[in-house]
């Protein structure tokens, strides 16, 4: 993983909310034509509205800064899907996955696709030396591992919020997988 350098925490959450506006979260047409700061405003609220525990979650881990990284095929092994599901595993189960909602129909699209897969990526960890756990960009990656694995690597960059500890929820296993003793 290489450090391109700092990123402030505004500017992920507004990546990530113009990335989901212009995507899942898609306005009608004619917001496309809106100025800039308006198109900043609506996808601030649309990020807030439907992604706010996604937001709570990370805040909760306590933000330590941000950053941009640049991830490559040799980081693959540390980098983890909410639940902390390795992407490599989850790359090969998405594409596997015979979906009802078109989800890992959308991630063998991408794989096909010769286009090299772009950000905005958002991820958390406690620093740029481990492992890190992607928020979104999950369906993208689990391409780009695709990408990888048929000899076509290349770099992928990530805002990576870091923070003191694991988010609750989204980077710990699910309770069923937990281990007590």
């Amino acid at each position: 993983m290489d450090l391109l350098g700092p990123v402030e925490f505004g500017e992920v959450l507004m990546a990530y909310g113009l990335h989901e506006w212009r995507g899942r979260l898609r306005l009608p047409a004619v917001a496309a034509q809106l100025p800039e700061e308006q198109t900043r405003f609506f996808a601030a609220r649309t990020l807030l509205k439907n992604r706010r525990n996604v937001i709570a979650g990370i805040l909760a881990a306590g933000i330590t800064g941000c950053v941009r990284v640049r991830v490559t095929a040799t980081d693959i092994p540390i980098i983890r899907v909410m639940g902390a599901d390795p992407l490599s595993n989850y790359s090969r189960n998405k594409l596997a996955e015979r979906d009802t909602d078109g989800s890992a129909d959308y991630v063998r699209r991408l794989a096909e696709d010769p286009r090299p897969i772009e950000g905005p990526i958002l991820a958390c960890a406690r620093s740029t030396t481990g492992s890190i756990t992607l928020f979104d960009g999950m369906h993208r990656m689990a391409a780009w591992v695709a990408h990888v694995a048929a000899g076509r690597a290349y770099p992928v960059e990530v805002n990576l919020v870091l923070t003191e500890r694991p988010s609750p929820v989204f980077e710990l296993p699910p309770p069923s997988q937990t281990v007590s003793g």
